[in-house]
């Protein structure tokens, strides 16, 4: 029965007996077309929330509507709001009709950690939301995700302590979980400093002798054994050529006689660049053709030789 227009006295079953166990982890519930029709009356507020309060112990908390189908004189509500009001199978409960703001910020404590190693744990928790109307500070929340059951306390909500959440822009902030622990090390030690680093690979390196490291003799892969004198002799080569640069080692040219491969080749005076450019600098030659008339000249005296 109602005590007035928005407040009735109904008796408490989980939504378990409507068949829609699926509502289990929101927090709207299911009531009688009866309450409906005195609602439509009344200049009410939508979407509608509703407080459910407990007379015995004054235990309270708000929530939402799912539908108008149960039966007269009941109210279907989620298992675990049940568990949370202190409410057993046929209690009775009086539900009232109450307005609330839209949510901006809500402060929250998930229990397990491993909710907040997730990919993306905000967008979970919102799509997880929304199969709840509204929260209230103090509540302990649950969604499912993955076929696992995480739990969430409503530590704060803005701008009021019972805030809607439906078509609102809410700021999240979670805080440490639950089962959180953090691990400190007691005294760690001191980092070692640069210098000291330096004297130990030092040290390391004086210790160090090729010989007793890498005992043995050196063999060819005919098996032939080298001597010593071998050895120095190609770490010469190679240190030469490792210190070989093409720019300060250039062949000299000598012009005529000399011990490079170029005089031997080609006896006699050569003919340098620059004086072919000064034979035609009466005319307007361009550099390729000086340079077919110097090809031209070595071709001639190649065919002498």
């Amino acid at each position: 029965f109602f005590f007035s227009s928005r407040r009735r006295h109904t008796r408490c079953r989980e939504v378990s007996w409507a068949r829609r166990c699926v509502q289990e982890t929101g927090n709207k519930i299911i009531l009688p077309n009866s309450a409906l029709k005195r609602l439509t009356k009344m200049n009410v507020q939508y979407p509608m929330f509703f407080r459910i309060t407990v007379p015995s112990t004054k235990r309270k908390t708000y929530c939402g509507v799912l539908e108008f189908v149960a039966g007269e004189g009941s109210c279907y509500i989620p298992g675990w709001m049940m568990r949370h009001l202190g409410l057993e199978e046929g209690a009775t409960a009086i539900v009232t009709n109450m307005p609330l703001e839209k949510a901006t910020y809500l402060q929250m404590r998930p229990h397990q950690t491993s909710f907040t190693q997730l990919s993306n744990p905000k967008a979970i928790l919102e799509q997880a939301l929304t199969h709840y109307a509204c929260l209230t500070e103090g509540d302990v929340i649950s969604i499912v995700y993955n076929y696992e059951e995480y739990k969430f306390d409503i530590i704060k909500c803005q701008p009021k302590p019972e805030v809607g959440i439906i078509d609102a822009d809410i700021k999240f902030e979670f805080v440490e979980p639950t089962d959180y622990k953090q691990t400190q090390i007691a005294n760690p030690p001191p980092a070692p400093a640069k210098e000291e680093k330096k004297d130990k690979l030092k040290a390391i390196a004086q210790k160090f002798d090729p010989k007793k490291s890498f005992p043995g003799k050196a063999t060819t892969l005919s098996g032939k054994v080298i001597t010593p004198e071998e050895i120095k002799a190609v770490e010469k080569k190679q240190v030469q050529e490792a210190s070989f640069d093409p720019r300060k080692n250039r062949l000299q040219y000598t012009g005529q006689g000399g011990s490079n491969s170029h005089d031997s080749a080609f006896p006699g005076k050569p003919i340098l660049l620059k004086e072919v450019k000064k034979a035609v600098s009466y005319t307007h030659l361009t550099l390729p053709t000086i340079l077919l008339v110097q090809i031209s000249v070595v071709a001639v005296s190649i065919k002498k030789k």
